[in-house]
């Protein structure tokens, strides 16, 4: 009995897959683009698209408008810079939790200098060698 039932899981990569059909009319109405493809889609996919539809029901109309712009902006990327930044996305949530608190700090931190400042910061990485610049990434990543 055991062994039919693996066997079904294993064939089956849609066995806990949501139905289009099973979705809010609301959810539905944002994934409509999607609606299409939805049965081909795995459901570890057809969750995060779930997910992300859901977050944006929460959104206030400023909230949504930003994250629309910033998905456009995603949109235009070439894909070597998605892949680029999936990968250094990755690399971000192995660090342990306490790595990654610092380092939103430290971002935060830097968005809330004045532009005069922050682009003097750049210029001034930019100027070093690569050797200085890999000696302050190491020092960085001991932090």
């Amino acid at each position: 009995m055991k062994l039919i039932f693996i066997i079904i899981v294993c064939l089956s990569s849609t066995a806990f897959a949501s139905e289009w059909s099973t979705l809010s009319p609301e959810t539905q109405a944002i994934l409509t683009s999607f609606e299409s493809d939805w049965e081909s889609f795995d459901s570890s996919k057809q969750d995060k698209l779930i997910s992300g539809a859901k977050r944006w029901l929460t959104m206030d109309q400023n909230q949504q408008k930003s994250m629309s712009e910033r998905f456009q902006k995603w949109q235009q990327l070439p894909p070597e810079k998605r892949a680029e930044l999936s990968q250094k996305l990755k690399q971000f949530k192995q660090l342990p939790k306490q790595k990654q608190s610092q380092l939103k700090r430290d971002i935060s931190r830097f968005k809330k200098l004045p532009a005069a400042t922050k682009q003097q910061l750049r210029q001034k990485f930019k100027s070093l060698s690569p050797g200085q610049r890999k000696q302050i990434r190491q020092r960085l990543k001991k932090r």
